[in-house]
């Protein structure tokens, strides 16, 4: 893929997300975008990661490119990332060694005396990689007005996360053998117990998983999740022409049938496009709407999955159930039964609701399959965004209930109804999955 960071840019060659390279305006945007802003130094993310975790080490990343975004383009220089300092690897191995680390902490709780702040993981390897993500891996604890001795004590609870069962075997799967932890102490810019289910807390994604075409925007207050083309987005950008967040040439579909962004999660998913091309790859974002502005909470990079678009057609004739979709595929799978251990099977697995997945990384990622697909019936709860995340790292074909406006988790529609009847008859030993990255169908073999 020809670089546009480089000075010898061929616009001729350029095979990046959307970008209009017959439109001179285009490419003198992006190049004045990298002579003024920059890109990413990727080598330094990596060796500050070894030093802080890749959670502090993005964050550092985010924070500068904020600093710098704001004299490019004002409209999505509102944004600030919540004040943090981070706790460095070395505490977690001298801790993990049997030291004594309570000197070693003094200093951060200090910083952090008197704040509302929450201790997040900020894991080196297994979180916030390439083609790693591990959302809600690993713990964060709200730890706001805390004496000195509870702040060691949840300190110690981030660090012992580590070796959490879904962790250990998450990192299994991937062929990491140990794992490392860093600490932010971050400013909480909400209740951290809430901050999920807060009606001003979003998820974008630069890239639709296998649509690229496609920009991901979600509300995790109640799942709703908006599909935007990114080409018509990039012109309010480029052409500064103004859209309105009810005009339907935005959207490539509402899949909730919910027809428009608010304002912050519109500048969220804008953002999102600069940062797309400062990591020169797809990425994540979580920010939250206040009381000035928006925070940004992360970012961290998408799997480079999400780049390899793959065309599905739907065959003909009436569906079992149809959904959301994460992914693109086209497969026939057994049903498997949801509650055994399946991590080493092939199949699909129909679950009512994701609310059982418990805390952090979920006990019912045990069930998932190690190959196949998840169906879900009921609308995900606000986690939701880090069971698609999941989903799309492993390469697992998701279906997830469209019907999020109407129904409560753990709730079925009367197609949802319908299907787990025959589900649970063993009407169905087989179905056929067919996602195209933004509709998933079931049909009966």
């Amino acid at each position: 893929m020809e670089d546009l960071r480089s000075d010898d840019f061929d616009a001729s060659k350029w095979k990046g997300s959307c970008s209009r390279i017959d439109d001179p305006r285009y490419v003198e945007y992006w190049k004045r975008f990298y002579a003024e802003v920059g890109h990413v130094d990727i080598d330094k993310v990596r060796r500050d990661t070894l030093v802080y975790g890749a959670k502090g080490a993005n964050l550092d990343v985010l924070a500068g490119f904020i600093s710098k975004i704001v004299g490019f383009d004002p409209e999505v220089g509102h944004f600030e990332v919540p004040e943090y300092i981070k706790i460095p690897v070395d505490v977690f191995i001298k801790w993990r060694n049997g030291e004594d680390i309570v000197d070693d902490l003094r200093p951060y709780y200090e910083w952090a005396k008197g704040k509302e702040v929450v201790l997040r993981s900020s894991a080196v390897f297994s979180e916030d990689g390439d083609d790693r993500m591990g959302p809600g891996l690993y713990e964060s604890i709200d730890n706001s007005g805390r004496s000195f001795e509870k702040f060691i004590e949840d300190i110690i609870k981030v660090f012992s996360s580590v070796d959490n069962p879904e962790a250990v075997r998450y990192r299994e799967e991937l062929g990491i053998k140990d794992e490392l932890m860093g600490i932010v102490v971050q400013e909480n810019v909400a209740d951290f117990e809430d901050v999920y289910y807060d009606k001003c807390f979003f998820s974008v994604d630069s890239t639709c998983c296998q649509v690229p075409r496609l920009i991901r925007a979600t509300d995790t207050a109640n799942g709703t999740t908006g599909l935007i083309y990114k080409d018509v987005l990039e012109s309010q950008l480029v052409s500064s022409e103004f859209i309105s967040l009810d005009d339907e040439k935005l959207y490539h579909c509402m899949v909730d049938g919910q027809l428009t962004l608010n304002y912050e999660m519109f500048k969220t998913a804008l953002l999102s496009l600069y940062l797309e091309r400062y990591y020169g790859r797809g990425v994540q974002i979580e920010s939250r709407a206040g009381d000035k502005g928006g925070y940004l909470l992360q970012v961290r990079p998408l799997p480079w999955r999400y780049f390899e678009e793959n065309n599905v057609e739907f065959p003909e004739g009436d569906c079992l159930y149809r959904g959301r979709a994460v992914g693109v595929g086209d497969m026939v799978l057994d049903v498997l039964d949801n509650r055994p251990d399946n991590r080493e099977k092939e199949g699909v697995v129909v679950m009512v609701s994701d609310c059982s997945m418990g805390d952090s990384y979920g006990r019912n990622v045990f069930y998932w399959p190690k190959r196949g697909g998840l169906i879900l019936l009921s609308p995900p709860s606000p986690m939701k965004a880090h069971l698609e995340s999941l989903c799309a790292e492993k390469g697992i074909l998701c279906i997830a209930s469209k019907n999020v406006c109407s129904l409560l988790p753990g709730q079925l529609d009367e197609d949802g109804l319908n299907f787990l009847s025959k589900i649970n008859s063993g009407v169905l030993s087989q179905v056929r999955m067919v996602l195209n990255g933004v509709e998933g169908r079931v049909y009966e073999v």
